[in-house]
């Protein structure tokens, strides 16, 4: 889904947000962040589903969709992705994107139960399967590489801007 190329460029642009805002803040990496982070990341999960719409089997405008806006929620959701596996020293020039084609039901369900599988236990193996859950989505939506990187890269430096603007 992502280069090794691209996924070491979020990671160090990951990297560099979280340090500018600790600094910034005056906050220390602890438990109580990294639960902060993992809220943060379910929150912005739910938000970037809610824009698929393919759940809402009451609507009779579910597929009336803005791609462009579930990109801007896939990589609101990443941001935190990375930035917990950053918390939990993830070697991300290791990871192997593995395809588990399914239906969008059942990966959104998959990403839920892996997510609640690095809550309950935060290792590196755990978080590997919930990340591989997450880009399973991204794929089944469609949504390129091109598209995750262009929008996170401008959304990296708003976040950026936001702290220098006291956000």
């Amino acid at each position: 889904m992502l280069s090794k190329e691209n996924l070491l460029l979020i990671c160090e642009k990951q990297k560099e947000l979280d340090f500018y805002i600790y600094k910034k803040k005056k906050i220390i990496m602890n438990k109580k962040l990294y639960n902060q982070k993992a809220i943060a990341l379910i929150v912005e999960f739910f938000e970037f589903l809610n824009e698929t719409k393919f759940f809402k089997y009451w609507s009779s405008k579910k597929n009336v969709v803005d791609h462009a806006k579930i990109v801007e929620e896939f990589v609101d959701v990443i941001h935190f992705a990375f930035s917990i596996g950053n918390n939990l020293k993830y070697d991300f020039a290791k990871h192997n994107f593995i395809s588990k084609t399914s239906t969008l039901e059942e990966a959104t369900l998959k990403f839920v139960e892996s997510f609640t599988n690095l809550i309950k236990e935060n290792t590196t193996k755990n978080f590997s399967s919930m990340f591989n859950r997450l880009f399973n989505i991204a794929e089944l939506l469609k949504i390129s590489e091109t598209e995750i990187m262009e929008v996170y890269l401008k959304k990296n430096k708003i976040n950026i801007e936001r702290q220098d603007n006291g956000y």
